[in-house]
């Protein structure tokens, strides 16, 4: 009986990694659009590199005050919806010591909005 309970606990715990946030993205990235895929990209620690992907990718008169001179890295989006006819992504990331979540609102290939959500240092 013990080796029954101890057998099923260890697949119980199998079954709840296994869909931790990090595998249930992997699903979300069929529906992050190419823009947002390229934007990511650019985010590699440097706060130059950052500044660029955003005079590159956001629309004009749109405020990005929240990510501008910020050292984001590791970008992950961890969510995606359609709202008030823009498509918004949850993106997760790394900036220094700190994590931060930001809101991006995406219309006509550009970003509209961009806001940040959450600033934590683990």
């Amino acid at each position: 009986m013990r080796a029954y309970v101890y057998m099923a606990v260890g697949v119980l715990m199998v079954l709840c990694l296994s869909l931790t946030p990090a595998a249930a993205q992997k699903g979300d990235k069929s529906k992050v659009n190419a823009e947002m895929r390229e934007f990511m990209k650019r985010l590699d620690g440097n706060h130059k590199n950052v500044d660029a992907a955003l005079k590159k990718y956001a629309a004009e008169g749109a405020d990005t005050s929240d990510m501008t001179g910020i050292m984001v890295r590791e970008p992950k989006v961890i969510k995606a919806e359609n709202k008030d006819g823009m498509t918004f992504y949850t993106m997760a990331c790394k900036t220094g010591i700190a994590e931060r979540t930001y809101l991006i609102g995406w219309k006509d290939k550009k970003i509209q909005k961009l806001k940040q959500l959450s600033f934590t240092i683990p």
